[in-house]
């Protein structure tokens, strides 16, 4: 059994933390995630104060190797999400 925390985790936790339907935390908090994944396609950081930031880094192309075949190969540059925690979510991870 694992123990990650999943979106129907969260779900269950809002709906009981603001005594609400489940439906509706479902829907608040897939409209949360909509929005900073929306975000972040458009190039647009997201900074959640307290908490930590989103934001898109660029990786250049490089040249790579084929573990297979040990040829080299050319890897494409692309985008990816990055995470930065807040200095509150950091004091919370190390106590």
């Amino acid at each position: 059994m694992s123990n990650n925390v999943t979106k129907a985790d969260l779900i269950i936790a809002a709906s009981a933390h603001a005594n609400i339907p489940s439906q509706t935390a479902a829907l608040i908090i897939e409209h949360l995630f909509g929005s900073i994944k929306n975000s972040l396609a458009q190039g647009r950081p997201v900074t959640l104060v307290g908490f930590g930031a989103f934001r898109v880094n660029a990786r250049q192309a490089r040249q790579g190797r084929n573990p297979q075949t040990k040829q080299l190969m050319q890897v494409p540059g692309s985008k990816v999400a990055k995470f930065t925690p807040g200095k509150p979510l950091k004091a919370a991870v190390n106590r």
